[in-house]
């Protein structure tokens, strides 16, 4: 395998999300390439910080139901392409270099708080660390999506649910709209959907 092939392996890897062939690939690759060690220590300690939380608090009673039930605001959908294509810039970066050690170093701002993302029965399933600038890394423990479906994340704030990246690893990077108020996943069709389907996560009070 190619070292880029490889390093896009390493979060995972640092989770324990890799099946035993493709953990012996990255192995035999982290031999042939050992500048990646280093980057494979930070995920490492970065996922390590993202397990510790202090114990999940029940979501309110109906608090799902009332923030899907909001009526939409009057603007286009147009306007939310903006938000969309920011969250699309950050997310290209990846884990790679020095983005890397950016996300670890994170851990020493107090202004950065983790998040719990929880269920509908109040059971934690992720971790989000939050930056000051509404930068966010979710590593959930959701299963694999279903054949023919993939989740997705939204930001919550005081009008409709604001559409973000699909994904179907357990590690994402996300950009929340200014002023959100939670942040939540659901498990949509490919490409996304404009408004959420099938809620399977949500935090509150960010």
């Amino acid at each position: 395998m190619e070292v880029g092939e490889i390093r896009e392996m390493l979060p995972l890897y640092a989770l324990g999300a890799l099946h035993e062939e493709e953990r012996r690939a990255v192995e035999a690759g982290l031999e042939a390439f050992p500048e990646l060690w280093e980057e494979l220590r930070a995920l490492q300690a970065a996922a390590d910080q993202l397990a510790l939380s202090l114990p999940p608090e029940p979501l309110p009673p109906g608090l799902e139901e009332r923030i899907l039930a909001r009526p939409r605001p009057r603007r286009s959908w147009l306007a939310w392409f903006g938000t969309l294509a920011a969250a699309a810039a950050v997310v290209v970066m990846g884990w790679v270099g020095l983005q890397v050690w950016d996300w670890v170093e994170v851990f020493g701002d107090p202004a950065a708080r983790v998040l719990t993302l929880q269920d509908r029965q109040g059971r934690p399933i992720g971790r989000a660390l939050l930056r000051p600038d509404q930068r966010a890394l979710l590593v959930s423990a959701l299963p694999a999506p279903p054949e023919g479906k993939v989740y997705q994340a939204w930001g919550l704030d005081t009008g409709s649910p604001v559409p973000l990246r699909t994904f179907r690893s357990g590690v994402v990077l996300l950009e929340l709209p200014p002023g959100a108020k939670g942040l939540a996943v659901s498990l949509e069709p490919p490409g996304g959907s404009r408004t959420p389907t099938e809620v399977v996560g949500m935090s509150v009070n960010l």
